[in-house]
Parts: structure tokens; C-alpha cells; sequence
């Protein structure tokens, strides 16, 4: 699966867009919302670029140069648990399997939207 940025917090799926063709994305479908940095709205270009594609540091203005992570990965594994896990440079921070309640947003948002667009099993 590919990454998301780890500050996006998606709230509306949008259309295809210009991908031709589409990118293999996290969350299944290209997402709009906001950053829950700053609660502020990017433009689409910037959401389908960097928001739902991770690794925006250098890139994205809003994102922490300090931050950890730099992107977030979800997937099921093979007991059919949703699992996580949050990266920096391409390196695994932590991991673990998805419980709603342990789990804060903007985290909790992006697998749900996960789970719409890749159903268990699919």
C-alpha cells in the first residue's frame, strides 16, 4: 500500500481528478478535507499531491519540519485486522492493529476511509 501524509484529515472523496493513469492510493480514492494542523483547507492539486500521497516534508509549508512520522500505511493482515503503521524516512516508527478507541484523529478518519474504499478481503 502506498502512504498518506499523517496530518490529513479526510472528510469527502473527489473525483478522478487529471491522474491518468490514477495512483495507487492508501486510502483507495483521492480524499478532500483539511489539515489538522492547522485546520485549514489546501487547495486539491495540493490534497491529491502531497495529503494523499505522504512524504510532504520539504514540500507542504504546513508540515513540521520536526515531525514524526511522515506518512502512515494501512493494511489487513491476515487474521482480517486492520492494521497501521507510522513511518519517517521510509522506516517503520511504530505499528499496530486499528482500535477505534486508542486511536485519536486525524488517524482514526483515514481508516475509516480506508475501509470504505478497501473492504476486508478485498
Amino acid at each position: 500500500m502506498f502512504v498518506a501524509c499523517p496530518f490529513f484529515l479526510p472528510l469527502r472523496r473527489l473525483g478522478p481528478g487529471d491522474w491518468d493513469p490514477a495512483p495507487r492510493l492508501t486510502l483507495g480514492d483521492a480524499w478532500g478535507g483539511t489539515c489538522h494542523l492547522d485546520s485549514h483547507e489546501p487547495l486539491e492539486e495540493i490534497q491529491r499531491e502531497w495529503c494523499n500521497r505522504g512524504y510532504a516534508r520539504g514540500d507542504c509549508a504546513h508540515f513540521p519540519k520536526d515531525a514524526a512520522p511522515d506518512a502512515i500505511r494501512f493494511a489487513w493482515n491476515a487474521n482480517h485486522q486492520l492494521i497501521y503503521i507510522l513511518e519517517k524516512d521510509h522506516t517503520p516508527l511504530k505499528h499496530g492493529v486499528f482500535t477505534v478507541d486508542a486511536v485519536a484523529e486525524p488517524l482514526r478518519s483515514q481508516a475509516r476511509a480506508f475501509m470504505e474504499c478497501w473492504p476486508q478481503g478485498s
